[in-house]
Parts: structure tokens; C-alpha cells; sequence
């Protein structure tokens, strides 16, 4: 929300724009939790009761991603009014596209990510012109016990999680929060150039499913434990 598209397009014309984006429910809960134990430095003042609070004060009167906020940029309000509007992820969609043509921006899946990390890395890869084997970068992620691909020795992608699901009521006010904005994404990906699947056939030794993650299919409610 920081970024000028248009400022981009005039300096670097040739750039490509590759989008990851995530169930929505899961990244608002997440950017929460990241921002609540940040700022309070200590994950027990952080709770779905106090994250269902701050939501509905934002929402009771509607939510416009787009709308000026006077909240203070140190207070938490404004933390969890970034997390709701970054989750919103068309309205920013439609930022990028008014700058650059469909066929340079591509939309990746977290879900297909942490499931085939290499053949995303390769479709990716593909989509920014890297076709030769040589222009290729060589990973070499290995997989946790936990069934997490990691790079390096360090990842919190094996450590267990420190929170419970949100409870079943607060998955279904929030499902009923951004299902309009999912439905609109669906209708923009239906109706566009825009690249979500790779441009060039995968190697089938890398694996990958590329169809669209199950919280974009139109009779799915969403489910706080993805796909």
C-alpha cells in the first residue's frame, strides 16, 4: 500500500510483478498475532477476543481499503486496520493493474507453495524469462520432520504453533467479511490475462498442482486451516 504503481512503470517499463497471496482469514489472523506480540512483547496479552473487538470497530461501519486512516501509525488499531486492508487482496490487485498490462503481473499461491516450493520457484522463474538451464538458480531446500521445506538450519516453520484456531464464530464473521472481496478476485481472474499458472510446462520430477487453492472456489467457505 506504500508502492506507486505508476511511479514504477515509468522508471522500469519492462518490470513483472509476481504476486503471493494467501487465504485471506489466515493472513489476517496472522498479521495480528505478528503485530499484537510485537508491540506488546508478550504473546499472552494477544487474544481472538481482543482481535474480534478491534475488527468489528473497524467494520461495524463498512471498510474502504482505500479510505484515509487518522489512527497513530504506533497504535495497534492501526496495525490491525493494515491487516484487514492488506487482506483485501483485489483492491490492490486492481492498484497494480491500472499501471501494468495483465500479462506482467502473475499470482502465485502460498498453498502451492509450501506444497511444491521448486516448481513454483520454476513457473516463477519462467514467468521473469529465466528459460535456459544455466540462467536457472539451484535450490536445495530439504524438508522438516514436521513436512515443512526450509532453507538453511533455521526456519519457525518447524517450531510448533504458539496459537489454537480462532473459534468457530470468529471464522464464520470473518468468512462472511471478505467473502464479497474473494468473489471479486475470482471474477478478476476469470476475466483477465492475468498469469496464474506457469508459462512453460513444469519438469514433472518438481511435481506441482497449480489449480486455484480451494478458498477461491465459488462454493467454499473459508477455513482457517487452508488448504
Amino acid at each position: 500500500d506504500l508502492a506507486e504503481p505508476m511511479d514504477l512503470v515509468r522508471l522500469l517499463p519492462s518490470t513483472r510483478i509476481v504476486f503471493m497471496l494467501r487465504n485471506p482469514l489466515q493472513r489476517f489472523v496472522s498479521s495480528y498475532f505478528q503485530a499484537c506480540s510485537g508491540m506488546y512483547q508478550a504473546f499472552s496479552n494477544c487474544t481472538y477476543a481482543d482481535l474480534e473487538d478491534r475488527f468489528d470497530a473497524l467494520t461495524a461501519a463498512g471498510f474502504d481499503p482505500s479510505a484515509e486512516t487518522n489512527l497513530p501509525e504506533d497504535s495497534m488499531q492501526y496495525f490491525v486496520h493494515r491487516g484487514i486492508a492488506h487482506s483485501l487482496y483485489v483492491h490492490w490487485l486492481n492498484k497494480w493493474r491500472r499501471a501494468f498490462a495483465d500479462s506482467k503481473i502473475m499470482l502465485v499461491f502460498s498453498e502451492h507453495f509450501k506444497a511444491s516450493p521448486m516448481a513454483v520457484m520454476h513457473a516463477i522463474e519462467s514467468f521473469n524469462g529465466l528459460t535456459s538451464a544455466r540462467q536457472r538458480q539451484e535450490y536445495k531446500p530439504h524438508r522438516t520432520s514436521g513436512g515443512f521445506y526450509v532453507l538453511g538450519s533455521y526456519s519457525k516453520a518447524g517450531k510448533p504453533s504458539h496459537k489454537e484456531p480462532p473459534p468457530p464464530h470468529l471464522v464464520r464473521k470473518l468468512d462472511s467479511f471478505f467473502a464479497p472481496w474473494t468473489s471479486m478476485l475470482r471474477q478478476a481472474l476469470a476475466t483477465s490475462e492475468l498469469v496464474v499458472r506457469p508459462i512453460q510446462p513444469v519438469p514433472s520430477e518438481l511435481g506441482g498442482d497449480f489449480a486455484l487453492p480451494r478458498w477461491l472456489s465459488p462454493a467454499a467457505t473459508q477455513s482457517f486451516a487452508g488448504d
